[in-house]
């Protein structure tokens, strides 16, 4: 169920162009909400793949076909393009935490998290990163990290509202209710007016 869940945030929130190369001439854009998406997704591995053929060093487009097999559930061969482009362009923070969903979807937590502590490194402070660890921890169970990660977060960015509800989360995973109650007090002060 929670693939179900983290597949539509995916496609809600990032807007994927999936078949989007200008090597192979095709340009199909499959953003939010079109009703051709569903129509659209075997071409663009197929466009992706003429992309690759032409040009094998592309790291772009062997991270797009992941998505794109990501989307149809074919997990390893997306591990194996979101792999290769690693390869091509290892300093690319966005290819580890590509293949982190993916990894988080096939429930390889470790692996997960091993891809976002490294794209940390490249990137330290990236509170997109922090946001996904602390995703892959409180899906593990690890709640001690999640915790820590939320708390670097609104560290960052004291007013972060999402980021201080998924403190309030974190404390009640660890039987802390007294905190998780005083967080969300606390929120409930400082947005009074939107309430």
């Amino acid at each position: 169920m929670y693939w179900i869940f983290t597949l539509f945030v995916y496609l809600f929130f990032g807007k994927i162009a999936l078949a989007q190369s200008s090597i192979s001439g095709a340009n199909i854009n499959i953003a939010n909400g079109d009703n051709a998406a569903t129509n659209d997704i075997p071409n663009a591995v197929d466009h992706y793949t003429k992309a690759i053929t032409i040009d094998p060093s592309n790291a772009e487009a062997y991270m797009k076909r992941a998505r794109v097999l990501t989307i149809m559930g074919r997990f390893s061969e997306a591990q194996q393009d979101y792999n290769m482009a690693i390869k091509l362009n290892p300093a690319t923070v966005i290819l580890y935490n590509e293949r982190a969903k993916l990894e988080m979807l096939a429930q390889d937590y470790k692996s997960a998290r091993n891809d976002v502590d490294y794209a940390l490194t490249i990137s330290p402070h990236n509170k997109f990163l922090l946001d996904q660890r602390y995703e892959i921890d409180m899906q593990s169970n690890n709640y001690e990290q999640a915790l820590q990660d939320i708390i670097n977060i609104i560290e960052n960015d004291t007013i972060d509202t999402i980021a201080k509800i998924k403190l309030a989360i974190a404390y009640l995973n660890m039987n802390m209710p007294d905190s998780a109650i005083t967080i969300t007090n606390d929120i409930l002060k400082s947005n009074k007016h939107n309430y």
